[in-house]
């Protein structure tokens, strides 16, 4: 069975309906700007039975992962736009590396692993097979564990969410 790999713009694959049986998503969801149609278009490619595994960086993990800054993801988008802007008015333009790391941070989706099954669970077609948090040394926990938790026990370290999904044979 041939292999494909794709460079996808975020808005339409280049493929027909019901043509992969897997797809990866390996930290990508979080960089559309809708991952709602993200998901859709996804799903639509995906062949009755096939299966997706979504890997989402944790928002509950301390460290925002494309910058190594610490919470500045656990902020609601519109504050955390709003706080970015302000702190880029503050960082002298000579610290550019600096600059470019909070800029690539405004309009992100953190999305929780809450806000992530909501958004499959409310799909026809598609059911969750697995869904958990795991981190880079293999550690694995459930979710959900309750909010003091996630932000306070062991899940903090817990660098990304995974759900894994499958697509249902139509009736």
């Amino acid at each position: 069975m041939p292999s494909l790999l794709l460079d996808y713009a975020g808005s339409s694959l280049p493929m027909k309906s019901d043509a992969v049986d897997i797809v990866l998503s390996l930290h990508v969801m979080e960089l559309t700007t809708n991952p709602l149609l993200y998901l859709q278009e996804i799903m639509r490619v995906l062949s009755p039975n096939g299966i997706v595994f979504l890997d989402i960086p944790s928002r509950y993990y301390i460290f925002e992962q494309h910058t190594n800054l610490i919470i500045v993801h656990w902020f609601p988008m519109r504050l955390r736009n709003s706080l970015i802007k302000i702190l880029l008015s503050l960082v002298p333009a000579s610290k550019i590396d600096l600059r470019y790391k909070l800029s690539t941070l405004i309009n992100f989706y953190f999305l929780s692993p809450g806000q992530s099954i909501r958004i499959i669970k409310n799909m026809d077609d598609v059911e969750i097979v697995d869904s958990y948090l795991h981190s880079n040394a293999g550690n694995k926990a459930a979710f959900p564990q309750g909010f003091f938790k996630l932000l306070f026990g062991s899940l903090v370290k817990m660098t990304t969410y995974r759900l894994v999904a499958k697509k249902k044979v139509s009736a």
